[in-house]
């Protein structure tokens, strides 16, 4: 009758020296790992007080590609829009400027002549023929839509670069830039009439070298326009690109 007793003994305390190794071995490694750390230098942290608090949460300061403040930019860009209207507008915009600091520049921007392109909706309502109750001429009469042509804009821009830093082209290249805002109002003259037009645009200049720099810029303009004698204002996205210059 004692044997299972002695049994059970014996298998509980194999069961205490089981689970006293293990826990016992895992407190060891703990305590292990809390020895092995290495001290921190106290040299580091004397280093951390030195820095000035506004530039503490500061992961990286860039150094700006060029000083532009007080140059005079010279700005050629070729300019095109995506909208509903008649035709589409081809602009080669020639942009005079001066940056009144790094962050700031403004330009007198003129466009001598404009490219158009007749949309494919002015094509298809050109095919479609009208009664002859609606022929003010001699028939066969077709549907046209009368529309002004752009000829010529001039106006002011105004930029703003809040921001500068790098960019990355491909794995070996990196090349600096300037991200700005463009704020613009001008004026197109038409074949008779002329209306304003007012532009927001975000875009980037690429300082490639000190004599190249590239800028590309896409956003949104309000275009005053005439279609069948009317004069009605549309909204219409616009993509430029371009080069700078600064002297």
């Amino acid at each position: 009758m004692k044997t299972p007793l002695i049994k059970l003994s014996i298998l509980s305390l194999g069961h205490f020296f089981f689970l006293n190794t293990l826990f016992g071995s895992v407190g060891f490694c703990q305590t292990q790992d809390k020895t092995s750390q290495t001290p921190l230098d106290p040299s580091i942290q004397i280093a951390q007080d030195q820095v000035p608090t506004i530039f503490k949460d500061i992961v990286v300061v860039q150094r700006k590609a060029k000083e532009k403040g007080g140059h005079f930019v010279f700005n050629p860009f070729g300019s095109f829009d995506f909208s509903d209207g008649p035709v589409t507008m081809y602009g080669m915009n020639t942009n005079i400027g001066y940056a009144i600091s790094d962050f700031w520049e403004v330009y007198l921007n003129v466009v001598p002549t404009f490219l158009t392109q007749e949309r494919s909706i002015v094509k298809k309502v050109r095919e479609y023929q009208l009664d002859s109750s609606q022929c003010t001429g001699t028939p066969p009469c077709f549907a046209e839509i009368v529309y002004s042509k752009p000829k010529s804009q001039y106006g002011l821009e105004v930029l703003w670069m809040p921001a500068y830093g790098k960019d990355s082209w491909g794995p070996y290249s990196i090349v600096r830039s300037d991200t700005f805002f463009k704020l613009g109002v001008a004026q197109i003259n038409y074949e008779a009439k002329s209306g304003m037009r007012y532009s927001l645009l975000l875009g980037k200049t690429y300082f490639i070298s000190k004599a190249l720099n590239f800028r590309f810029s896409a956003g949104m303009s309000s275009v005053e326009s005439f279609v069948d004698s009317k004069k009605s204002a549309t909204t219409v996205a616009i993509i430029e690109s371009g080069l700078v210059f600064y002297f």
